[in-house]
């Protein structure tokens, strides 16, 4: 007998079948009540900042930049602009004296559409609105330097402001602990050469921060954020389906703080035990390679050593902007590549990015197996990487339960770019 099982895959559902004796457990998000009037959650959030309020920053005169992340995350900018725009005005910002600057990081330029779709059509016709740029040194600025002789580079027109807004999300993330507070800044608008040297030093970090907000990598973000001046925040934190939760407001550090313990609520599942086996989506994080793989982090911490981790992720955009990070992934000599950047900072003919991530993914892999489900991904990039394809989820959950033979255990973990098991049983 056969138990009907599913899992996402983007915007569309896999079925498959399962045996019914299979020694199976679901991870997903929380069953939480979402805000039943988020923009009522919004306008809480504003009337009841947490450590600093728009009343001390704004004042007539002062422009505003208002720095929101990208299409690849799912933050309703526009639902909060609803309240704060109206807000800023009344504290007599012209808009005029109002910009926008959607954070890219690394990512691909917006189209016109995507723009509309974050941020609202009336506010990309009456607002000026730009794309942060990663590598384009003539729209960058050196701001300070870190303790450790980094040098913070920023997207000069951020700088062109006396106060500045960051919007976006709080959910579990694989290198900063959380999204979230001052990471729309650093890494969001800074440049390529500061963001590498970031993720290099939080690669050389043996210790996985998934879900860990207190930990050396984010202090450090939140430490340079301080230096190039973040003054303000709003931030949502979401339900596994894109509803608003809760929303916090205020100092970048302290009402950060407060949304994670939301998004713990929502994100922190309780698993009874490790498995042998995770089948795993990368909702909402499905666009390309670079952000599917996201997918893993859940497995590294449910699966016992020599286990198998299944990614599901469609990856409509391909392999992404980073076409080493594949190569890394598969590399097993990885973190003496990274120790060696880190060492003599010749970077020139590397994606120091890439190997940083790609470094960590492949710790990971070393230590279980990985595969992937995917229409999105060419056979080369999967075998650079060294994950198996697979094109039928059914067929190979049966190889794999045959594999690990009688008292197989199986995870299911949906919504895994986000999700952050918790185990019951000791290692």
């Amino acid at each position: 007998m056969f138990v009907l099982q599913w899992i996402s895959y983007g915007k569309d559902v896999i079925e498959f079948d399962l045996p019914d004796d299979c020694e199976c457990f679901e991870i997903e998000p929380n069953r939480i009540k979402a805000a039943s009037e988020p923009l009522l959650e919004v306008e809480n959030a504003l009337n009841a900042p947490i450590g600093v309020r728009l009343e001390d920053l704004i004042a007539p005169g002062k422009r505003v930049c208002i720095i929101s992340d990208d299409i690849s995350r799912p933050t309703p900018v526009w639902l909060i602009l609803r309240s704060l725009l109206p807000r800023l005005e009344a504290l007599g910002t012209r808009r005029e004296d109002i910009f926008f600057v959607l954070a890219l990081g690394s990512h691909r330029k917006m189209e016109s559409r995507e723009i509309c779709e974050k941020l609202g059509e009336e506010v990309l016709s009456e607002y000026r609105v730009l794309q942060s740029s990663f590598t384009d040194p003539n729209s960058l600025i050196l701001v300070g330097t870190t303790e450790n002789g980094i040098g913070i580079e920023v997207y000069r027109d951020v700088m062109d402001s006396d106060v500045r807004i960051g919007i976006g999300n709080i959910a579990p993330h694989g290198t900063l602990g959380w999204s979230g507070g001052a990471k729309i800044l650093f890494p969001g608008v800074t440049s390529e050469r500061t963001v590498s040297r970031f993720h290099m030093k939080a690669a050389m970090l043996s210790n996985s921060y998934f879900g860990d907000a207190d930990n050396p990598v984010r202090h450090d973000i939140e430490q340079w954020a301080e230096t190039i001046g973040l003054h303000f925040i709003v931030n949502t934190v979401l339900l596994g389906g894109g509803e608003i939760y809760r929303v916090v407001a205020g100092h970048p550090v302290l009402a950060h703080r407060k949304g994670v313990s939301f998004g713990r609520e929502v994100y922190f599942v309780k698993a009874p035990h490790r498995a042998d086996i995770v089948l795993v989506d990368s909702h909402p994080s499905d666009g390309d390679f670079w952000q599917g793989t996201k997918g893993f982090y859940p497995s590294d911490i449910l699966l016992r050593d020599g286990g198998t981790s299944l990614l599901v992720a469609p990856c409509y955009e391909g392999e992404g902007p980073h076409p080493i990070y594949a190569r890394m992934i598969g590399d097993d000599n990885a973190e003496t590549v990274l120790e060696a950047l880190c060492q003599d900072g010749k970077t020139e003919n590397w994606d120091p990015l890439a190997v940083a991530v790609g470094a960590q993914l492949s710790r990971m892999r070393r230590r279980y197996h990985m595969s992937m489900y995917t229409n999105g991904l060419p056979d080369e990039v999967l075998a650079r990487a060294k994950i198996r394809r697979v094109r039928d989820i059914g067929r190979e959950l049966a190889r794999l339960l045959n594999r690990y033979g009688e008292g197989a255990r199986l995870a299911i973990v949906r919504c895994g770019a986000e999700v952050v098991p918790e185990i019951s049983e000791s290692p």
